[in-house]
């Protein structure tokens, strides 16, 4: 059954992102090479992870592990905490939830309950 997936030509490494899986191991055109399968490592925490379920937290190694909770988790880290250290780490639903058990905190949004009432 075909799917889709990125390739690469294994000549000039032309990138074609989401095409049927039955061009594999077929020709390029342009050129001598012959598509492979794309693999690519990312630093993201999770591709089936929603942009809106993720958490942003900003933490400090040189101020002993302190935290600081942003307001927004699009936005960069600002200059002022880069400056004392500070790195922006995402959470996906995973990680959020033994963040949550670790510092004794609730997520609203993971665990807000349709019929109105929050935690």
């Amino acid at each position: 059954m075909a799917v889709l997936i990125d390739v690469v030509c294994s000549h000039c490494g032309k990138v074609i992102v989401d095409v049927w899986s039955t061009v594999l191991d077929s020709k390029h055109e342009s050129c001598p090479g012959r598509w492979e399968r794309y693999w690519t490592i990312t630093d993201r925490v999770s591709p089936m992870c929603h942009e809106s379920e993720r958490c942003v937290i900003y933490v400090s190694a040189q101020e002993g592990g302190k935290i600081q909770y942003p307001g927004r988790g699009d936005v960069p880290v600002p200059a002022r905490l880069r400056k004392r250290g500070y790195e922006r780490v995402e959470m996906g639903p995973r990680e959020l939830r033994s963040f949550e058990k670790k510092h004794s905190l609730i997520n609203e949004k993971m665990h807000y309950h349709r019929n109105g009432r929050g935690v």
